[in-house]
């Protein structure tokens, strides 16, 4: 597989193509912490993942791995944030498919509580995957479309995530 720049933490202050989705989600950080920390669940709850399989030992924290199979994309990613419960990502260092250059996930977790009447009171977090691009050269014609995709398969991980945590 061909490999990415290593994406340092700092790239996401400069990535040339940005990708927010958000979601609200009744559940505690830790709670959500621990279904994004347990790499071989994801298929149950991310619609479009197929695999997803820790790769290093210890399985956690910066510099941990993992090896993910998303619809057609295989990639190997490495943990470049890990700040439990609240900030937790990777870079992508090998993909199957010339997407990108670099390719940065993250997933911040921020909590508040929950003042409607069916759930006052509930522990309530906002979470935010961002992912950060710097699209290969043959992909940059397409980085709507690029955009537009990543962000939707988000969306359907971020209600499967709910569904998972929230049960």
């Amino acid at each position: 597989m061909p490999r990415l720049i290593a994406s340092p933490p700092e790239f996401v202050d400069n990535a040339p193509v940005v990708v927010n989705v958000g979601r609200t989600i009744i559940a505690s950080p830790e709670a959500i912490w621990a279904a994004l920390t347990h790499n071989e669940t994801w298929p149950e709850w991310f619609p479009d993942m197929k695999r997803c399989e820790t790769t290093s030992s210890p399985g956690d924290g910066i510099g941990a791995t993992r090896t993910v199979k998303v619809g057609n994309l295989v990639a190997e990613e490495q943990f470049i944030f890990w700040d439990r419960p609240k900030d937790w990502g990777f870079a992508m260092t090998k993909t199957n498919l010339p997407l990108a250059k670099q390719f940065v996930e993250r997933v911040q977790l921020d909590t508040s509580t929950h003042q409607s009447d069916e759930a006052r009171a509930n522990t309530v977090t906002e979470v935010r995957y961002t992912g950060y691009i710097e699209p290969h050269l043959l992909m940059k014609p397409f980085a709507g479309l690029l955009k537009m995709q990543v962000r939707t398969t988000w969306e359907k991980a971020l209600v499967g995530l709910a569904e998972h945590v929230e049960r």
